[in-house]
């Protein structure tokens, strides 16, 4: 782990960067970096400690993670990507923390309009019940060659972006997958923020289109022709 040092105490000029490897002593930088990064997201609406629990049950669920952060040249913590194989991401986090969730949403009755709620949390609720049987599924999808390495988030600290560092981290994800044989990528995106499904289709990325009349937010990267790519791209 690499000390935390408040953003409000640096540049906004980084100079040099490093990669490292994210644990549960990075928890703290990362809380606070989702909060500065999206701030009308429900979970940040819901306070601190509500952030921190989302993020300690992915670094200790029962997941296949790969978690990566970016580090400036003081030492601070400026982005990150958690990706990988994650099983319960959310119903898994609410059920933890269902007593707590259910105490913090109704001093905000606010959130049961947002449409974040309604779109990710409800059908997370109806499937807390069937959590060992979607976990026993999820196994044994593993043995599946098509398997698909899922990014589950990705932040950048506003005062540090523009400056190619998630663009770095999706690329580092991306190897990641490749070397574990994984033959494509998936996330998903809000549909409507048309500057993280720009740079996502920069990257390669692709939508997924289903019967619905509105687009999901699902996208997906398949790593068989991005190595095809790289490979006649490179010099003989």
């Amino acid at each position: 782990m690499v000390n935390f040092v408040p953003l409000s105490q640096i540049s906004t000029r980084l100079l040099n960067c490093n990669l490292q490897t994210l644990d549960i002593d990075d928890l703290f930088a990362v809380t606070e970096i989702h909060r500065d990064t999206f701030p009308e997201s429900m979970l940040s609406l819901l306070g601190f400690e509500v952030v921190r629990r989302y993020y300690l049950w992915q670094f200790t669920g029962p997941h296949d993670v790969f978690s990566l952060g970016v580090f400036g040249d003081s030492g601070t913590l400026c982005g990150y990507c958690f990706g990988g194989i994650f099983r319960g991401a959310l119903s898994g986090f609410l059920n933890a923390n269902k007593y707590f969730l259910f105490w913090k949403v109704l001093t905000k009755p606010g959130i049961f309009l947002m449409p974040e709620f309604r779109r990710r949390f409800l059908p997370s609720f109806r499937l807390m019940r069937r959590e060992r049987d979607t976990q026993f599924h999820l196994l044994q999808q593993e043995t599946d060659q098509r398997k698909s390495f899922g990014i589950l988030t990705i932040a950048i600290h506003p005062q540090f972006q523009g400056k190619g560092l998630g663009k770095l981290l999706m690329k580092r994800a991306e190897n990641a997958a490749i070397s574990q044989g994984f033959r494509e990528m998936n996330l998903t995106v809000h549909p409507e923020n048309t500057l993280a499904v720009e740079f996502y289709q920069k990257l390669g990325w692709e939508k997924v289109l289903d019967n619905s009349t509105a687009w999901s937010g699902r996208m997906t990267k398949n790593l068989v022709v991005e190595n095809q790519r790289e490979s006649s791209r490179a010099p003989s």
